[in-house]
């Protein structure tokens, strides 16, 4: 999740960029949504 959160605080704080993503994510389906939240990432880097 966040991948561009380097850049995101140029454009706005932390909250309203999650209350927009998680808007914009509303019609996801319930299993894909902790992929976006750091799964793929985790699977990725092998965390």
């Amino acid at each position: 999740m966040l991948g561009d959160w380097p850049v995101s605080p140029q454009a706005m704080d932390f909250p309203p960029w999650l209350a927009t993503l998680d808007a914009a994510l509303s019609g996801s389906s319930p299993d894909g949504l902790p992929r976006l939240d750091g799964r793929n990432a985790e699977r990725f880097y092998r965390v």
